[in-house]
């Protein structure tokens, strides 16, 4: 596996940010199972859409508080 880019590409989030990443990825890889799709092993690429997701939702909350 890419650590060292997985690594870069997840610079700045917290503790909880990674939780939530892993979170995901496991999600998203129990539903391939459940739907019986081919489950690859994981890559940059898991890791890389569940961070994008986080990074998204994160951009979500701070615009939501900055109305207030």
């Amino acid at each position: 596996m890419e650590l060292e880019k997985i690594i870069s590409y997840s610079n700045g989030l917290s503790g909880a940010d990674v939780e939530e990443v892993i979170r995901i990825i496991v999600e998203e890889k129990a539903m391939q199972e459940i739907e019986r799709i081919e489950v690859k092993n994981l890559d940059f690429e898991d890791f890389k859409k569940a961070i994008d997701k986080v990074k998204r939702k994160e951009k979500k909350q701070i615009g939501f508080i900055k109305k207030f």
